[in-house]
């Protein structure tokens, strides 16, 4: 059953768990995952049919998620995931719709260029000097500054930001190993975690 959360708005926020640490979160604030052939891929707008794997947009938990196999017993099959290539993924696609946000954002006039007393996502701004200053670091992107005036487009600015900053600069966890996600029998405590788990 999905649980939900009333916000201050006294609207529904749909709850879900992490799959790697179990964490209860709004579940706009966790990276769905859908399988595709032998691999996955993250699905943001989380409208993709099936099932789907929810994590954390860090690096830790997606380590784990990786070592304990979490890929393959969702979804039922074997999977061979290379870390690097999921990496790569992640980071692009979370680019892809910081991007998208923030053009969306312009047209609607929440999003304008650096101006004095202007608000900038201090998320997006420590992305952006990050950027700057690792210019060889893998896939570091380009990263606007501007300034985003509504509430709720900072809110999923800084979540996009902090995500993509976790997946491009080192420093955050050894990801250099290929694992293979097969489905194998549960320990006794991976049960006990199964037993807890919902569906996406």
């Amino acid at each position: 059953m999905t649980r939900v959360r009333v916000n201050e708005d006294k609207r529904a926020v749909p709850m879900r768990a992490c799959a790697a640490c179990r964490q209860r979160r709004p579940a706009a604030e966790l990276v769905r995952f859908v399988a595709v052939g032998s691999s996955v891929q993250p699905d943001l707008r989380r409208i993709a049919p099936g099932r789907g794997v929810n994590l954390c947009p860090t690096r830790a938990c997606l380590e784990r998620a990786l070592r304990r196999s979490v890929f393959g017993r969702a979804f039922g099959r074997e999977l061979q995931l290379d870390p690097d290539d999921l990496v790569a993924t992640l980071r692009s696609t979370l680019m892809d719709a910081l991007l998208a946000l923030l053009a969306d954002a312009r047209r609607s006039g929440d999003v304008v260029d650096v101006a004095p007393n202007a608000v900038v996502p201090p998320e997006l701004k420590a992305l952006r000097d990050r950027s700057l200053e690792s210019p060889g670091a893998s896939g570091a992107p380009e990263v606007p500054s501007v300034a985003v005036l509504s509430a709720r487009h900072r809110a999923r600015v800084a979540w996009l930001a902090e995500g993509i900053a976790q997946f491009t600069f080192p420093g955050s966890g050894d990801m250099n190993r290929r694992h293979s996600s097969g489905v194998r029998g549960p320990g006794r405590s991976e049960r006990q975690s199964s037993q807890r788990s919902e569906k996406a």
